[in-house]
């Protein structure tokens, strides 16, 4: 609270006092209909505290809108008390959710702000009044968002000692929209005489806008998923390129997420550019790991070799992320702006603008990582300007911005520095001397028929198997073999005497990780679906889940071929004769009889198992196919008529209207669908003592 009390923000702060006071004076002589206000209140609040989310990460907040409406209709006191309200319950969420306290002197600076921008606001609708009404909301709307902007940038000034106005292109660019949306729906509504078309206009309002709420939101989730699997994955292959390493992509993201706003960079390309800073240095992880346990300078073919990781880097990414266009800025982060750096020697403009911030964001996070004082790395940033790093960026970073990453910095654990530096791009690195790989890579020869190499548990059957067909063919073959939980990638190299050479690379860790990072997303899945269906469809990611909601066991048919088909149908009639549900025998029939043709379609076989838990009667169906794919698992469930071949099919949604809850758990070993069914009340008690 200290550096932000200054004679700008007291000011602010003593406007927001003030006007309350006036405000319910006012409020309390006026005539104005409270209940219609009371209502409108409330539609901000809701408003103020859900955010619209675009995938930019920009965050727009609507009621600003409403208030400005409300002010038109009743009168400025009225808006003056509805900003205090909503904005007041969006600091009590925001610190529930991050368990502090309440800043209240925060509280009333940012008021005042909204207090003032809101009188000029005013002030210009009384001015413009006899003019078009579309032209005078959209004025007011202008001078509201700018004024609030011009205020924002003194608490800048005053507090952080920052320039103005030197984000005017991207201010203009977040001023268009509220203009627009508020020219198209305040006036729609002021020209409204009648009390009930003004609810009913409002709510129309209402629920498009937290339609696309909801939808951006689940955009913005969808976005953040994709950038922290990309980090785990990220964070994984750094470890074992050297322990040391491990999360520097993910702090090189973080700094230039933090510093996009000075550079003043497109917020469209953001998120492009967050993803290229986190996985900028994956080239690492295919060059010979001893580059990065030796200690002292590289020799000049080491040296060579390592300047190949941003072209391998570039390959990688390409595989895995073939529709981004990221990959250029990757090229060439190791450029120079003296045109001294790699992989094509760029020099100053030719460098890509992107590629000169993740350069710098590149630097700033090893000097961070190597020294503990803020101003001796802000001064050998600075010595960097105009050699390594472009200056024009360098010019920009002040010692605040240091503290900020620094303070974000302390959630990283980082490992022992151990460094090196690389004499053409001025870069630290920092190797291990005891660096894991990411699965161990060794050479079998096969000389005259005889496998001369052990120490494997790979068969010497399948060698030998595969030597011979290289033999037969005269060409590389390559074949995968598994053994337990190991799985090895095996190259079979035929030489001119006849001999053949093997290749094996152990693929374990990765099918490991693979496993685990599946296991993550599919979490995130359990969430959504289980939130989004109300609970009526739950997604499990262990089969154990699943396995705890069965109740006790009746009976079981099992599902082998079409003919269990009609089969399952009578074996449920009887089910159902027994045990009555409040859902129809016939639309239970149908719903178990639509999961068990799935199974017939794209498993080998199942089995039809029943169960009754308290007043629910349970259908287990499984089955041991290979599962539903894990990007298709939310489009089957949520998108309604939404099939794939190995998806449910379109039935799904109606299997989930014909039963009174799904559960649902799927791997690659196979699929369980739980169907529950509520029992008639009168058999409720009679069927639990039958349980029992």
């Amino acid at each position: 609270m200290t550096k932000m009390l200054n004679w700008y923000t007291l000011t602010l702060t003593i406007i927001a006092c003030v006007t309350p006071i006036f405000s319910i004076y006012k409020i309390w002589e006026s005539t104005q209909d409270y209940f219609l206000y009371l209502f409108m209140l409330l539609v901000i609040v809701i408003l103020e505290n859900l955010p619209i989310k675009m995938p930019t990460g920009q965050r727009y907040i609507i009621s600003g809108l409403l208030v400005l409406l409300v002010s038109i209709n009743f009168g400025l006191e009225f808006g003056l008390l509805a900003i205090a309200i909503s904005t007041y319950t969006l600091f009590v969420i925001h610190v529930h959710h991050r368990s502090l306290r309440i800043n209240y002197f925060r509280y009333f600076v940012t008021i005042g702000m909204y207090f003032i921008s809101l009188t000029l606001a005013l002030l210009t609708w009384s001015l413009l009044n006899n003019i078009s009404m579309i032209l005078a909301v959209a004025a007011v709307v202008l001078v509201y968002e700018v004024s609030n902007l011009i205020l924002l940038e003194g608490i800048f000034k005053t507090v952080y000692n920052e320039k103005m106005f030197t984000k005017w292109k991207e201010y203009t660019t977040e001023t268009i929209l509220p203009v627009i949306v508020g020219s198209v729906v305040i006036p729609r509504i002021l020209i409204l005489e009648d009390h009930l078309d003004i609810y009913i206009s409002v709510l129309y309002t209402l629920f498009f806008l937290l339609v696309i709420v909801f939808f951006s939101r689940y955009l913005t989730q969808q976005i953040e998923l994709r950038k922290n699997s990309s980090q785990s994955f990220i964070s994984v292959l750094e470890k074992n390129i050297s322990p040391t390493l491990t999360g520097h992509g993910n702090r090189v993201a973080s700094i230039v997420e933090m510093l996009l706003d000075e550079f003043e960079y497109p917020k469209g390309k953001r998120s492009d550019l967050i993803h290229a800073a986190i996985t900028h240095d994956i080239g690492k992880s295919v060059l010979p790991p001893h580059i990065f346990r030796k200690r002292g300078a590289l020799t000049i073919s080491e040296e060579r070799e390592y300047e190949t990781h941003p072209e391998k880097a570039v390959d990688l990414v390409k595989s895995m992320f073939p529709k981004e266009s990221f990959t250029e800025w990757i090229l060439y982060h190791h450029e120079r702006w003296d045109g001294q750096g790699f992989p094509k020697g760029l020099k100053e403009e030719d460098i890509p603008r992107e590629s000169r911030i993740l350069a710098l964001c590149n630097e700033l996070e090893h000097l961070l990582s190597r020294h503990d004082d803020n101003e001796t790395v802000l001064e050998l940033l600075k010595d960097l300007s105009g050699t390594i790093l472009d200056p024009t960026l360098v010019k920009k970073i002040e010692l605040y911005h240091i503290e900020m990453v620094r303070e974000v910095f302390k959630q990283y654990k980082t490992g022992e520095n151990h460094t090196r530096s690389n004499k053409r791009t001025g870069q630290v690195e920092s190797p291990s001397d005891h660096a894991e790989g990411f699965g161990e890579s060794f050479f079998i020869q096969v000389n005259d028929g005889v496998i001369s190499s052990g120490g494997h548990n790979i068969s010497l059957d399948f060698l030998q198997s595969l030597s011979d067909k290289s033999l037969e063919y005269q060409r590389p073959v390559h074949e995968t073999y598994q053994s337990g939980h190991s799985k090895y990638d095996i190259h079979a190299q035929p030489l001119e005497n006849g001999d053949v050479t093997l290749f094996v690379h152990d693929l374990t860790p990765f099918v490991n990780y693979r496993i685990k990072l599946e296991q993550k997303i599919l979490e995130s899945y359990e969430q959504v679906v289980n939130t989004l269906s109300n609970e009526k469809i739950r997604l499990h990611s262990s089969v154990e889940g699943i396995q705890k909601q069965l109740g006790e066991y009746i009976d079981e048919t099992p599902i082998k071929n079409s003919s269990d088909i009609p089969r399952s149908r009578q074996f449920m009639s009887l089910i159902q004769n027994d045990y009555p549900t409040n859902i129809s025998s016939m639309k239970a029939q149908v719903a178990v009889t639509e999961t068990v043709t799935n199974i017939i379609k794209h498993a080998t076989s199942g089995k039809l198992q029943v169960f009754c838990k308290e007043d629910r009667l349970q259908y287990l169906i499984s089955d041991k196919g290979s599962g539903i794919p894990l990007h298709e698992i939310p489009k089957t469930i949520l998108v309604s008529g939404y099939s794939s071949k190995i998806s449910l099919g379109k039935g799904f949604n109606m299997i989930a209207n014909f039963s009174d809850r799904v559960q649902l758990y799927t791997s690659s070993e196979g699929t369980h669908i739980l169907l529950e069914y509520r029992l008639q009340q009168d058999d409720k008690q009679t069927k639990s003592n039958d349980a029992s």
